[in-house]
């Protein structure tokens, strides 16, 4: 038992473990200060390598989603006369919405000066209970705010000098802005932001403005989250269906906007999605409160070294359980290396289910990339250390080295032996090549 002990613990593994962070740190430097094309595609998959997308489509697959009794989907993608989306707002407020949200921008006005008026006083009666969407653009990285807005041509920090004789009315609607993505970087959408900062002023994100209007001021956290991707079906009705559609929308958290402009299309864990069915997720997220619990970047870096030992540990006894074993069965599995990569997948495999459950039963994600990349790559970084004592042990007797778990004193046997073959330095300099002579001068160890 002391000797299964001082194997469990020792500190081969210990090393192992470090030198497989070591490896993984150098090749992450080396893809980050070198610039080469063709291996951008690669790191760019790998950034945007995300297991709750498998998981999301594993549930997707397995389950028959819930239809959202909280929020409802109306699309005018058919829609361009203002007048026209105006009539479908004053047909949505007269069904009464808790809350409505506008997923569009009127940037500027138009020739059409009575479709621009008729617009204004759409938007004017449902003010009170709505929120109008706007982009949040250039980014100063160095204060952490954008410099500048874009939103519609009614609300007043967007006015812009209007024609000989025209009106352009000014409106108190609310503003939230519905561009900005939590990890800029990234081409998938799985996260939400709470608030930003615009002209050093924070200002909220379009789902946390609807959900604040509709649970009247309810505190919630403003850190950014994981959306809940969990498959739910949200009613969606065309423009010209909502009075037959009444129902949906009474009392309901209401978004107005397209579901089939290729414009507004973005890449979601549950595939291709329209810019505001990503709204409404994320909506439903705040709303249920059941946001994805993250687990922070200290605590994958503990849990990744903690599984890279243990996976050093259960690869170490494989072997050595198989080589001393005198069964043929065990000599064919242990001369075959694909048992042991057998074994590694199966463990990845494991791993990689509690992970799921985890996700699944207690909505806490935890990445695995890093926890995957160590289990990969121990086996390499074992055999650079096993290198590096064998290497060693021939020209040195250190007692670390004899402790080791690789340790092989033919090593050290060899190393003797290309010693005691080895011309001194006063013989090479004199001309005699053996040393035999003058058994008084020192040789080289």
């Amino acid at each position: 038992m002391r000797c299964f002990l001082h194997r469990l613990f020792h500190i081969d593994h210990l090393l192992v473990t470090v030198m497989t962070f070591i490896i993984i740190g150098v090749f992450y430097v080396f893809l980050k200060s070198v610039d080469i094309a063709f291996l951008n595609p690669i790191a760019k998959g790998i950034s945007n390598f995300s297991l709750s997308d498998v998981y999301y489509e594993i549930k997707q697959e397995t389950t028959v989603p819930d239809t959202c009794p909280l929020i409802t989907l109306v699309d005018m993608t058919e829609l361009h006369s203002r007048d026209e989306i105006a009539d479908v707002i004053d047909s949505i407020a007269a069904c009464e919405p808790r809350v409505l949200g506008v997923d569009l921008i009127f940037e500027s006005l138009r020739e059409d000066l009575g479709n621009n008026r008729r617009l204004a006083e759409a938007a004017e009666n449902v003010a009170p209970f709505s929120v109008f969407s706007c982009k949040f653009i250039d980014y100063n990285a160095a204060e952490d705010t954008y410099m500048s807005k874009t939103g519609s041509f009614f609300t007043s920090d967007n006015r812009i000098a209007p024609a000989a004789g025209s009106e352009n009315p000014i409106l108190p609607v609310i503003e939230a802005y519905t561009n900005v993505k939590s990890r800029a970087e990234s081409s998938f959408i799985r996260e939400l932001t709470v608030e930003r900062k615009w002209d050093g002023v924070n200002y909220y994100s379009m789902p946390t403005m609807l959900v604040n209007l509709y649970t009247e001021g309810r505190a919630m956290d403003k850190r950014d989250r994981l959306i809940n991707f969990l498959p739910v079906r949200f009613p969606t009705i065309r423009y010209d269906s909502v009075r037959i559609c009444e129902d949906l929308i009474r009392d309901r958290i209401v978004l107005l906007g397209t579901m089939h402009e290729e414009a507004d299309m973005h890449y979601t864990p549950l595939g291709k999605m329209a810019g505001m069915e990503t709204l409404a997720y994320s909506t439903l997220t705040l709303l249920e409160q059941k946001n994805i619990r993250e687990v922070s970047l200290p605590v994958i870096l503990l849990l990744s070294f903690i599984i890279c030992y243990i996976t050093q540990v259960l690869q170490y006894f494989f072997v050595n359980f198989t080589e001393n074993r005198p069964e043929a069965f065990f000599l064919f599995i242990s001369s075959s290396r694909i048992f042991l990569r057998l074994f590694t997948f199966a463990w990845m495999g494991f791993l990689t289910w509690l992970s799921f459950i985890l996700y699944m039963k207690d909505e806490i994600y935890v990445s695995m990339v890093l926890i995957l990349l160590c289990i990969a790559l121990v086996g390499e970084a074992r055999g650079f250390y096993i290198a590096t004592i064998r290497t060693l042990s021939r020209f040195h007797d250190w007692h670390f080295l004899r402790n080791s778990l690789y340790y092989n004193p033919e090593d050290r046997n060899k190393g003797k032996k290309n010693n005691d073959s080895s011309p001194s330095v006063a013989n090479e300099i004199s001309g005699d090549s053996t040393g035999a002579d003058n058994p008084n001068l020192p040789m080289m160890n």
